[in-house]
């Protein structure tokens, strides 16, 4: 856990690494920002960049998801219609054939 290391008085770089979880730029930003004195604006700078892939991820999957879901309900009505016609095509040849 990367609190209960940096409460050990590793830095937080340090502690991020050894958790495996973080990317490496993260780690990069993350170390650099220590040795300079700016970690809060690199950390900010990294919370906009990851924030903008997600936008962009969630924008992608709504673009992909909204025809499917067209296709989705198309496909419910044209069976709901076959469904209410299909009886109707069976008593027409029911009463041609003379039942």
């Amino acid at each position: 856990n990367a609190s209960d290391l940096i409460r050990d008085g590793y830095n937080i770089s340090t502690a991020l690494r050894r958790t495996e979880v973080f990317p490496s730029i993260l780690l990069q930003l993350a170390s650099t920002g220590e040795d300079t004195g700016e970690l809060d604006d690199l950390l900010d700078r990294a919370a906009d960049y990851y924030q903008k892939q997600v936008d962009a991820l969630v924008e992608r999957m709504t673009t992909l998801i909204e025809p499917l879901l067209i296709l989705l309900v198309g496909g419910v009505i044209a069976l709901m219609v076959v469904l209410t016609y299909l009886p109707v095509f069976h008593l027409g040849s029911a009463l041609q054939s003379g039942l």
